[in-house]
């Protein structure tokens, strides 16, 4: 499943940490359009459970403000 021949060809998708990945607004676009006829909520819902069920709870990544606020609370820049 993480094989570069399913990527997208619309340059969304990258590898991080040695799997590929592609952004979640261009994969529920693209999976609206192939279904039509299941509403955005549930096929966005149904990539949360299937992100879950794949990452096991653990982010693959984070905005880098999440970083920058952990370190804000973990008092600054370690020396």
């Amino acid at each position: 499943m993480n094989d570069l021949a399913q990527a997208p060809a619309d340059g969304d998708a990258l590898h991080v940490d040695g799997v590929l990945v592609v952004s979640f607004q261009a994969a529920a676009a693209r999976l609206a359009a192939e279904y039509p006829h299941v509403s955005v909520g549930r096929i966005e819902a149904l990539l949360v459970r299937e992100w879950e069920a794949f990452c096991a709870g653990r982010p693959l990544v984070i905005p880098a403000d999440v970083e920058a606020g952990a370190r804000e609370m973990l008092g600054g820049r370690a020396d």
